[in-house]
């Protein structure tokens, strides 16, 4: 018999797959964008089942390619994911979307208009459907919900800060983290 191309978990295959930066618009809106890149990339990169590809490469690719299927064939991913950031009337709009390479057929796309507080609840929503339409268990992903909105604004104002690598940016970053 042969192996279904639905669930390559079954013989062993790591499924593949890459989290392009978030876009921004807006002020105020890069770190959000940036956090929530790399809460999906983090979240997604615990399933053993899944290879994913490691952030410099995604980075550095993103302002060379335009179409999310071309950076896949780079990368040598299947999946790619791509998302958006915007904030609006003092609420945020999140936009993602999942594409598989060999079956566009199972693309996968929502939209979320949450409050900041919410991003969190918003990120482990976008994994959780992701792992669903890779047919992938997130029993634990699900279990990771609770966490303070506050210190993950914090958080993630402090990846930002550290990954523009300035010496004031540095400084800003330390002082955020020392407030989680």
């Amino acid at each position: 018999g042969g192996v279904s191309g639905r669930n390559q978990t079954n013989n062993g295959k790591q499924r593949t797959i890459a989290v392009l930066p978030f876009k921004f618009r807006g002020p105020e809106s890069e770190y959000l964008a940036l956090g929530l890149t790399e809460g999906i990339s983090h979240s997604l990169g615990r399933h053993s089942e899944l290879r994913v590809s490691d952030r410099n490469s995604t980075y550095t690719l993103n302002d060379k390619v335009d179409q999310p299927l071309d950076a896949a064939s780079l990368l040598g991913v299947e999946n790619i994911v791509v998302g958006e950031v915007e904030r609006l009337d003092g609420g945020l709009i999140i936009s993602a979307k999942l594409t598989n390479v060999n079956d566009p057929s199972r693309a996968w796309k929502r939209q979320f208009r949450r409050t900041e507080a919410e991003v969190f609840a918003a990120q482990q929503e976008i994994v959780s459907e992701i792992l669903d339409n890779l047919e992938i268990d997130d029993s634990h992903t699900k279990a990771e919900a609770a966490h303070d909105p506050k210190a993950l604004e914090l958080y993630m104002k402090g990846r930002y800060y550290l990954n523009r690598r300035a010496e004031a940016d540095f400084q800003r970053s330390v002082e955020l983290f020392k407030q989680t």
